[in-house]
């Protein structure tokens, strides 16, 4: 074994290797960068791959972010055609097989995530945008069974200068029953939490004497009646115009002489 020497780590020393620390001496790095162990190390760092390559950088180049654009356009696609969400898996797969899109990854699972995290919140916003800008609001509201569910949409119908009649949901929720109180305090709650009780001027719903109390409005347990005590104040009740309509018809086809 060779002695030992007292050794110090000069300037001219720390000018050579800059990326290195006080820690050592002279010595002990050129032994240490001759050895074996150093050599391998050197020749695997050379032949292998950054780990940066493995990972989505930060912040996205302009082909990331165009292949983004094309995604999130399919998904608002998807929306607007009312396609479900299973079909998209083998949509991708034909966009990236017609059109040479490798990266293209826009199947189901990816596509309820850009619509409810993205393009949903974005639409809302501006549908709070819209409703701040007017004064006069019609509320709607109808019920639709899903199977054994029972979906109750609100939604509301404005002026918008730059776009005219408007007509957004607000909430898309079920209701266990279909009964005044529940639709009464759905609505309430959805009015609420928008702040818009002091612009509502009209309900409307179809005909049925859940809603409006009889031909002659005179129930005392129904939608609109709880709904303009809840106001306290005179809105407008709006039927159903298809329904009218329909029982028109229906009374005026029951007068004729013959059957229909």
């Amino acid at each position: 074994m060779a002695p030992k020497r007292l050794c110090s780590f000069t300037d001219k020393l720390q000018n050579e290797f800059p990326f290195i620390k006080k820690l050592a001496m002279e010595g002990k790095l050129i032994y240490h960068m001759k050895s074996n162990k150093h050599e391998i190390a050197q020749k695997a760092a050379l032949t292998s791959g950054k780990v940066n390559n493995f990972f989505t950088p930060l912040k996205a180049n302009d082909k990331s972010l165009k292949l983004a654009a094309k995604e999130i356009t399919l998904a608002f696609h998807t929306v607007m055609h009312n396609h479900s969400f299973n079909s998209m898996t083998c949509t991708a797969d034909l966009i990236r097989l017609l059109f040479n899109e490798k990266k293209f990854t826009c199947a189901k699972t990816k596509t309820r995530d850009l619509i409810v995290n993205i393009l949903a919140p974005f639409a809302m916003e501006n549908t709070i945008e819209g409703l701040k800008k007017t004064n006069y609001i019609s509320v709607l509201v109808d019920a639709s069974n899903h199977k054994s569910v029972k979906l109750v949409p609100v939604i509301v119908r404005y002026f918008n200068p730059e776009n005219g009649i408007k007509n957004d949901i607000l909430d898309f929720s079920s209701l266990p029953v279909e009964t005044p109180e529940l639709i009464h305090n759905k609505i309430v709650s959805v009015l609420k939490k928008f702040e818009l009780e002091e612009k509502i001027i009209s309900f409307s719903r179809d005909n049925a004497n859940t809603n409006f109390g009889g031909i002659a409005r005179k129930g005392k347990n129904n939608v609109f009646l709880k709904l303009k005590n809840t106001l306290k104040r005179n809105i407008l009740g709006l039927g159903c115009c298809a329904h009218v309509i329909h029982n028109s018809i229906q009374y005026a086809a029951d007068s004729l002489p013959i059957d229909i």
